[in-house]
């Protein structure tokens, strides 16, 4: 009796504490099946992509695919979300609305990458980042757009004091939305 075993690619076999990445490619066969899908999707259907992962990888190809309606980042979500996927998916803002930024710059490119040796900042974060991201340093969307006037902040503050400002932030939508 012959049995063949294929190791599944995927949650904590590809990365978790502990374990990298070994780059930024989609694990596995999902490239593959994700442009299948993609090039046999007719042009009057669109896709969301839902993503799974816990850092950026390469879907820069979806990204600029006009069948790619929207791209869900989900990182590692909990027992809630499914459900939660369909109150944004179908737009029930009484129970769900997306506000959520990405908390990293997302690269364009594995070559964007500095190589782990390198312990310098250059080249990492929002901050030091060198090039133009996929999607920089808090990008999100949502189903409204929004105002900011009369940023105001203290100029002067002495070290372990609290910065203390204010902003204006006005909904210029129809939804009801929450602002991260």
């Amino acid at each position: 009796m012959y049995v063949h075993y294929t190791q599944s690619l995927s949650g904590q076999s590809v990365e978790a504490e502990g374990r990298d990445r070994p780059d930024t490619e989609l694990p596995g066969h999902q490239k593959t099946l994700l442009q299948d899908v993609i090039n046999n999707t007719p042009s009057t259907s669109s896709i969301v992509l839902i993503l799974f992962n816990a850092g950026p990888v390469n879907i820069t190809f979806a990204d600029t695919n006009p069948k790619v309606a929207a791209i869900l980042e989900c990182f590692f979500p909990a027992q809630a979300a499914g459900e939660a996927l369909q109150h944004v998916i179908l737009n029930d803002v009484d129970n769900a609305s997306p506000a959520g930024r990405l908390p990293f710059t997302w690269p364009m490119f594995a070559s964007q990458i500095p190589p782990m040796v390198n312990y310098s900042m250059q080249g990492r974060t929002y901050r030091y980042f060198d090039g133009d991201p996929l999607y920089p340093f808090g990008y999100g969307l949502s189903y409204t757009s929004f105002d900011y006037s009369e940023l105001w902040f203290e100029d002067h503050i002495q070290a372990g004091d609290s910065l203390k400002g204010y902003v204006y932030i006005g909904n210029r939508g129809d939804q009801t939305q929450d602002e991260v």
